[in-house]
Parts: C-alpha cells; sequence; structure tokens
C-alpha cells in the first residue's frame, strides 16, 4: 500500500491580498486507484467520501441538480462492505466537489483544502498546482514538527504571536507599534485587519505587552 507523504509543506499568506492564507504541498503521491467511497446520505442527497492515508477526495450528489462538472458521469467504487472488503461500482453524473464544512457536516470529518503537487519544479514555481483535501489531523501532524510557529483557526493557517516576541518582521514592527501609538488612528481598522488575517487570535496582547 503506498502512503502519501507530504515531503515539504509552505503557506501562502497571501499579504497583499483579501484571500485568507492557504498551504501548499510536494506529495510524493497523490492517491486515485485505491479511493474507495463511502456514502453518507442526507435527506435526498449524498456525499461520497474517499480516504487514504489522511487524504481526502469527495463528492456532492443532488439528484434534482446534476450540473456539476458539466453534466458529467463519475463512475466511483462504493463500499458495500468495508469489513468484508466488497464495493461496487456507483455511476453519479454531475456531482459538485462539495467543501471541507459540507464533509464535516455530513460525515463528522474534519478536513481542510491545500494546493498540492508531486513534481518539485512546479512547487518551486508556485503554480499548476492541484487542489485537494487533507485530513486535518494530518496536516496538524506535519505542522507540529515542521511548522513549530504556525498554528491553525477555524483550519486556516496563522502565525503565533506568542512565539514572535524577538523575530517579529519590521514591517509588523511598525505596524504593531503604530496600532498601539494612537489607538484612534483611521488606518487601526485596516491594520487589524491585516493582523487578524496573519496572526493567531492572542496578537493584540503579546504585540500590546512587548511593543506599547
Amino acid at each position: 500500500m503506498k502512503a502519501c507523504n507530504i515531503l515539504y509543506g509552505e503557506i501562502d499568506w497571501y499579504e497583499q491580498y483579501d484571500n485568507d492564507p492557504e498551504f501548499k504541498f510536494l506529495l510524493n503521491y497523490i492517491p486515485q486507484d485505491e479511493l474507495i467511497y463511502t456514502e453518507y446520505k442526507v435527506n435526498h442527497c449524498s456525499l461520497y467520501l474517499g480516504l487514504w492515508d489522511g487524504f481526502v477526495n469527495y463528492f456532492f450528489h443532488n439528484p434534482w441538480n446534476e450540473r456539476g462538472y458539466g453534466g458529467r458521469v463519475f463512475s466511483l467504487p462504493v463500499w458495500v462492505d468495508p469489513y468484508q472488503h466488497t464495493f461496487i461500482q456507483k455511476e453519479i453524473r454531475g456531482p459538485w466537489s462539495g467543501n471541507p464544512q459540507t464533509v464535516r457536516e455530513m460525515t463528522g470529518y474534519n478536513c481542510m483544502e491545500a494546493r498540492v503537487t508531486t513534481d518539485l519544479s512546479t512547487f518551486r514555481r508556485g503554480y499548476t498546482f492541484t487542489r485537494a483535501s487533507f485530513l486535518t489531523k494530518k496536516i496538524e501532524d506535519y505542522m507540529s514538527v515542521n511548522m513549530l510557529h504556525t498554528t491553525l483557526e477555524n483550519n486556516i493557517p496563522k502565525k503565533l504571536a506568542s512565539a514572535w516576541v524577538y523575530n517579529l518582521p519590521q514591517i509588523d514592527f511598525h505596524l504593531a507599534f503604530a496600532y498601539y501609538k494612537n489607538e484612534d488612528a483611521e488606518d487601526n481598522h485596516w491594520i487589524a485587519k491585516y493582523f487578524d488575517k496573519m496572526y493567531s487570535a492572542d496578537w493584540r496582547e503579546v504585540f500590546k505587552k512587548n511593543y506599547a
């Protein structure tokens, strides 16, 4: 059984944009043929969830709206009895890609999206990635070893303000100082919006203690 390992990861902070920060991962392998899906039904809709070594793929199917993927038909292997290792091929027309919130609500699995590639040159260029999803725990396990100054808040990566007492980037030092030098300044709204995006929730207390 081939493992799906995160070889290297970075975060695109989108500092010049309003986008939320996003993970970029270099993988050794992207599972495809190994994925067998479990069907979760809510009312008339189904969510098909495939898991492999923390890698997640899913499709949301609404039989009243089969226009996803231009009405393309997907043939998915779906478990009949995972304990007996029996499954059937099921044809799903026009499913939608869904999102991590839908997966969490319908299955209880907590997952999150990232941009991935198995090609080192693609990773270095920074574009032509594939979008994929992982169990949040897989990403947390990688972060606990390789991203010690980063945490997750509502499945969004944030810089840990409490770890940046001495090595705060120069631009952020000046912004933090400006924020507390004049609390009524008009620019404080934009400074706070920037820090809320980039830093964990304790940034106000940490920066006020060290820089105000």
